[in-house]
């Protein structure tokens, strides 16, 4: 019980001075001092200050999605899962275009070759033993590589579209981020159907409700 306790607390202190102060700028002192633990303790729990990041990246994702859709349900009653997730990729994708801290740890952890590199390790030796003993089939082989693509092409967009790389107003993007997503599971008049469907929630919802600030969903 103590040591998930001990664990609980560094992730909820890394977790707010990521935000707070950047990846790069908060040190594993830091984070133990916040929580009234010692640096060896964080080392213990999460190995090193790169799995602490991707504890605190997987985490900001959970409760982002667990928040967003709270106050869909809040301000607009019961709403079509589908329709909540529609709704969320198009307010994500416009977050780290506004929000600075958003954007910084996301710059510094969640791009970084480490965790591109760690990412790849952890999937692709199950996709290639999927693949060798046949326990998918060619058109699933095929879904699996489609949303791989999507995954890195998401994240490399958001990039480049926080850096204002990208000659692409927000509602143009925000119809190409979305289709790279839902491409492996709709077809294209279900995607768009689905887009509009989305982007009516987030309207309904107005940016008082909905600010593109990951602060308010964390």
């Amino acid at each position: 019980m103590g040591q998930n306790k001990t664990k609980k607390d560094i992730l909820e202190a890394a977790y707010w001075l990521f935000y707070e102060k950047g990846y790069c700028a908060t040190s594993l002192e830091e984070i133990a001092e916040a929580c009234s633990s010692q640096k060896q303790a964080v080392t213990y729990h999460f190995g090193s200050k790169a799995g602490l990041g991707r504890e605190v990246s997987s985490t900001l994702a959970l409760r982002n999605y667990a928040a967003f859709e709270r106050i869909v349900r809040e301000a607009l009653g019961a709403q079509p899962a589908e329709e909540i997730a529609a709704a969320h990729i198009l307010w994500f994708s416009q977050v780290y275009k506004n929000d600075e801290k958003a954007f910084r740890f996301f710059r510094e952890f969640i791009m970084q070759d480490e965790n591109f590199l760690d990412l790849v390790q952890n999937v692709r030796p199950s996709f290639e033993r999927d693949i060798v003993s046949r326990a998918v089939s060619a058109m699933d082989a095929v879904r699996q590589m489609q949303m791989l693509n999507a995954f890195y092409a998401g994240k490399g967009l958001l990039y480049h579209y926080a850096m204002g790389n990208l000659a692409a107003d927000k509602e143009l993007f925000e119809q190409y981020y979305f289709s790279i997503y839902y491409q492996p599971f709709y077809s294209e008049k279900e995607r768009k159907e689905l887009f509009e469907r989305g982007k009516n929630i987030l309207s309904r919802l107005g940016e008082e409700k909905a600010p593109y600030f990951m602060e308010k969903f964390m």
